[in-house]
């Protein structure tokens, strides 16, 4: 599942004065095998995402594995343009 940042309890200040954001989703299956989707949003000054799904995830020993394959996609707005 993949955590929008609309999504997100608590301040939405927070989510305006950050430069940059990290998001990590599992769905039931994703739990069981040891994986999660990681979105890395860019906020200030325009806006833009990389989209990391089924990336190798051990939250026991906080070990994150990103391999190229994994890129789904990934986008930047510039506000300027």
């Amino acid at each position: 599942r993949d955590l929008e940042p609309s999504m997100l309890s608590g301040s939405g200040d927070l989510q305006k004065i950050t430069h940059v954001m990290m998001t990590i989703g599992k769905d039931e299956e994703q739990i069981l095998s040891g994986k999660a989707n990681i979105n890395i949003w860019k906020n200030r000054l325009g806006s833009g995402r990389v989209k990391f799904d089924d990336v190798k995830f051990d939250n026991s020993r906080v070990k994150i594995k990103v391999e190229d394959h994994n890129v789904t996609s990934a986008y930047e707005k510039n506000p300027k343009q």
